[in-house]
Protein backbone atom coordinates (compact mmCIF):
# COMPACT_ATOMS: atom_id res chain seq x y z
CA UNK A 1 0.00 0.00 0.00
CA UNK A 2 1.06 3.79 -0.51
CA UNK A 3 1.72 5.69 2.41
CA UNK A 4 1.28 9.19 2.57
CA UNK A 5 4.14 10.88 3.82
CA UNK A 6 3.06 14.09 6.71
CA UNK A 7 5.77 17.12 6.37
CA UNK A 8 7.55 17.12 9.59
CA UNK A 9 8.70 21.25 8.56
CA UNK A 10 4.84 22.18 7.41
CA UNK A 11 4.91 25.60 8.71
CA UNK A 12 2.14 26.26 11.07
CA UNK A 13 -0.08 29.80 9.73
CA UNK A 14 0.28 29.37 6.11
CA UNK A 15 -3.82 29.08 5.48
CA UNK A 16 -5.58 29.69 2.15
CA UNK A 17 -7.86 32.52 1.97
CA UNK A 18 -10.83 30.45 2.03
CA UNK A 19 -9.79 28.36 4.81
CA UNK A 20 -8.88 31.99 6.66
CA UNK A 21 -12.72 33.17 6.22
CA UNK A 22 -13.66 30.06 7.61
CA UNK A 23 -11.83 30.68 10.59
CA UNK A 24 -12.98 34.21 10.74
CA UNK A 25 -16.47 32.97 10.81
CA UNK A 26 -16.17 30.42 13.38
CA UNK A 27 -14.53 33.03 15.83
CA UNK A 28 -17.90 35.65 15.26
CA UNK A 29 -19.83 32.37 15.88
CA UNK A 30 -17.56 31.93 19.21
CA UNK A 31 -17.69 35.34 20.50
CA UNK A 32 -22.28 35.23 19.55
CA UNK A 33 -22.75 32.11 21.31
CA UNK A 34 -21.06 33.21 24.21
CA UNK A 35 -22.71 36.40 24.30
CA UNK A 36 -25.79 34.34 24.53
CA UNK A 37 -24.08 31.81 27.09
CA UNK A 38 -23.17 34.69 29.18
CA UNK A 39 -26.73 36.38 29.23
CA UNK A 40 -28.89 33.51 29.66
CA UNK A 41 -26.67 32.30 32.75
CA UNK A 42 -27.02 35.82 34.02
CA UNK A 43 -30.83 35.91 32.89
CA UNK A 44 -32.48 32.07 32.61
CA UNK A 45 -35.77 33.30 30.70
CA UNK A 46 -38.21 30.38 30.40
CA UNK A 47 -39.18 29.13 26.89
CA UNK A 48 -42.89 29.81 25.81
CA UNK A 49 -45.35 27.63 26.82
CA UNK A 50 -43.23 26.22 29.70
CA UNK A 51 -44.29 29.05 32.31
CA UNK A 52 -46.58 26.83 34.28
CA UNK A 53 -44.38 23.77 34.39
CA UNK A 54 -43.28 22.59 37.64
CA UNK A 55 -39.84 24.28 38.29
CA UNK A 56 -37.83 21.65 38.13
CA UNK A 57 -38.94 21.29 34.41
CA UNK A 58 -37.90 24.79 33.87
CA UNK A 59 -34.74 24.54 35.54
CA UNK A 60 -33.39 21.11 33.62
CA UNK A 61 -34.67 23.50 30.43
CA UNK A 62 -32.59 26.09 31.19
CA UNK A 63 -29.27 23.71 32.01
CA UNK A 64 -30.21 21.72 28.83
CA UNK A 65 -30.41 25.25 27.10
CA UNK A 66 -26.10 26.24 29.06
CA UNK A 67 -25.14 22.50 27.97
CA UNK A 68 -25.96 23.11 24.20
CA UNK A 69 -24.71 26.54 24.03
CA UNK A 70 -21.33 25.28 25.85
CA UNK A 71 -21.47 22.34 23.10
CA UNK A 72 -21.70 24.94 19.78
CA UNK A 73 -19.06 26.91 21.37
CA UNK A 74 -16.75 23.81 21.86
CA UNK A 75 -17.27 22.72 18.24
CA UNK A 76 -16.51 25.78 16.81
CA UNK A 77 -13.66 25.60 18.82
CA UNK A 78 -13.12 22.21 17.46
CA UNK A 79 -13.23 22.72 13.71
CA UNK A 80 -11.20 25.67 13.62
CA UNK A 81 -8.13 23.43 15.10
CA UNK A 82 -9.27 21.14 12.44
CA UNK A 83 -8.70 23.95 10.17
CA UNK A 84 -5.40 24.87 11.56
CA UNK A 85 -4.32 21.01 11.65
CA UNK A 86 -4.99 20.58 8.28
CA UNK A 87 -2.27 22.88 6.99
CA UNK A 88 0.83 20.81 9.80
CA UNK A 89 -0.11 17.85 8.39
CA UNK A 90 -0.69 18.50 4.70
Amino acid sequence: GETKQEKPNSKRGELTSKQQKAINSLEKQIVKHEKKLQTFKENPTVRPGMENLPKELIQKQQQTRIKHLETEINTFKNNIEKIRDGIIKS
